[in-house]
């Protein structure tokens, strides 16, 4: 397949059909007609050697090879989207832009208020037009181009849809224009962190540890340590464990640093099934993954390094509660990081219990926790597992005495 002879809309074609499956709808949503959209289809099924959709009795499903490229072409199409955009640069003190921002009407409650809060601080002329529909719904507002943006608690995303955090309950989350802040403001202190290792603090308000690393590897770090500061979790908040629920002087917090803003479809990194089953580990890292090696550090350990620093004192905002004066650096102290990685493609599993309700079993409600714990060895969030055991302990005792749900 030449992408010089290549039609890059026939790929616009693909991902309207792939997502409505339906030809009809999907050049309602591509402002063309049904014919259109079938020799667009009848085109890419040469280029391909494959059929990508066949007909059902609801419309059209997609083949294998479609499944296979629909994550690759959603991506590309979403990276030229964004290339053809940069150069209308948004700066959120001057715009006066009216956002179509659909919401459910149970999300509206909890989410809409902080967000203007943020915005009459950031974007005092910004406008939002809230949309309220059904989850559903405003998905397909969304795609479509009918909405700026959608505001939910988030369980799953469609492919091609990325995620920028903004709001979760009592925790914030950094936009971009925060980043940029950050950055203007690492740049008037005249920190030069090119070819050094960084030493960043979680924060509270909480925001994304993967944006920390990102920040540090796009100025030319070689490392990233996140320490968390006894002021934002530790004995500054509260009793720590085992007299209380704040953490105790040797604990880290131990989380994903993906960049999953670069792409939300599920990925395998850079690994690659095989043919026969097996996997193997290709040469080119994917982007999604950070480039330099980092650590979670506890605020004992950080403050080892921490009351080494020289330098001029960090903002007011930047000191934590150690009991000494904070610095940017750089050195004197140094330091040695090393990170050992057991990357490997391996099976989690579910552990899912039914109880089959007495009366009518085959209605379902439906009780859970993290779909999976992360990584090998955890039992993230503790406190909802907690919840969900204890609810499965009630249940079997019901069970056990011959009482069952309706």
């Amino acid at each position: 397949m030449s992408l010089a002879k290549t039609d890059l809309n026939l790929f616009l074609v693909f991902d309207a059909v792939y997502e409505e499956r339906n030809l009809t709808r999907a050049a309602r949503l591509l402002h063309i007609t049904q014919p259109a959209v079938s020799n667009a289809l009848k085109r890419l099924r040469l280029a391909f050697n494959d059929p990508l959709f066949v007909r059902t009795p609801r419309g059209v499903a997609p083949t294998p090879v479609a499944e296979n490229i629909v994550g690759q072409v959603k991506e590309a199409l979403n990276l030229l989207t964004i290339s053809l955009s940069e150069s209308e640069r948004f700066l959120p003190r001057r715009s006066e832009k009216v956002f179509a921002l659909g919401v459910h009407d149970i999300d509206e409650a909890v989410l809409v208020p902080r967000l203007m809060e943020r915005l009459e601080a950031l974007a005092p002329s910004v406008s939002v037009e809230c949309i309220s529909a059904p989850r559903d719904e405003l998905e397909r507002e969304l795609a479509s181009g009918t909405l700026d943006f959608r505001a939910y608690v988030v369980q799953r995303l469609s492919a091609g849809q990325r995620i920028d955090y903004l709001i979760c309950d009592e925790a914030q989350f950094y936009t971009e224009a925060q980043i940029d802040q950050l950055a203007t403001v690492v740049d008037e202190l005249g920190i030069d962190v090119s070819g050094k290792i960084v030493l960043m603090r979680y924060s509270e308000p909480y925001s994304y540890r993967g944006y920390k690393v990102y920040f540090a590897e796009s100025r030319g770090a070689v490392g990233a340590i996140i320490y968390s500061d006894p002021e934002d979790d530790g004995y500054g908040r509260g009793e720590t464990y085992p007299h209380g629920p704040w953490g105790p002087p040797s604990h880290i917090q131990w989380g994903a640093i993906v960049y999953d803003w670069f792409g939300s479809t599920p990925f395998t990194f850079h690994w690659k099934k095989q043919r026969g089953g097996r996997w193997v580990e290709s040469g080119e890292r994917d982007r999604r993954l950070p480039k330099i090696p980092s650590i979670p550090m506890s605020h004992e350990a950080a403050a080892e390094i921490l009351s080494r620093l020289g330098g001029p004192g960090v903002p007011p905002a930047w000191q934590g509660g150690l009991p000494f004066a904070y610095h940017v650096g750089p050195g004197p102290v140094r330091v040695h990081l090393r990170v050992d990685n057991d990357e490997h493609i391996g099976t989690m599993r579910n552990v899912i219990g039914r109880v089959r309700g007495a009366e009518q079993p085959e209605r379902w409600v439906v009780i859970g926790n993290h779909r999976d714990a992360w990584i090998y060895g955890a039992y993230d969030p503790s406190s909802g597992t907690a919840a969900l055991l204890e609810v499965a302990r009630a249940f079997g005792a019901a069970l056990e005495a011959g009482h069952r749900p309706k």
